[in-house]
């Protein structure tokens, strides 16, 4: 929640305690220049300037891989539940990137879902994200 407040508060570069999508655009470009990579880049491991479906599960796995630690060699049916759970959003999440449907995602395609993002989290569509609104989340 902290990292969150934070991300926030760099965001709000005027200081209104609302985002504006200008603000969020000037974070994103001024963290990508500070970021070795953005996570386009760290998902496309092949570096071909497209994430198809294995780069995206990897990436996935990479992620959440903390959740996997604890998991014993014979994993538990809970367990087995949480890993399908998590195949079954990892496939909707990579169907919802690809916009055009043809198998894979590009960088075009990566930032189109980003703004419908904004758009879905801004509920009473002003164009800004308030504290209440906000739950920034990495696409």
């Amino acid at each position: 929640m902290a990292a969150s407040a934070t991300r926030f508060e760099l965001t709000d570069r005027d200081g209104n305690h609302v985002l504006s999508k200008q603000e969020i655009s000037h974070f994103r470009k001024a963290r990508r220049s500070q970021q070795k990579s953005s996570s386009f880049n760290r998902a496309d491991i092949n570096n071909d300037n497209i994430i198809d479906r294995d780069e995206f599960t990897q990436y996935d796995f990479r992620r959440h891989s903390s959740d996997h630690s604890a998991t014993a060699s014979r994993p538990s049916s809970r367990h087995k539940k949480r890993a399908n759970r998590r195949k079954q959003r990892n496939s909707d999440r990579y169907q919802g990137l690809d916009g055009n449907k043809d198998g894979q995602i590009t960088l075009p395609e990566y930032q189109s879902a980003a703004e419908q993002l904004f758009l879905k989290l801004d509920s009473n569509s002003d164009g800004e994200l308030t504290r209440g609104e906000n739950r920034m989340r990495k696409v």
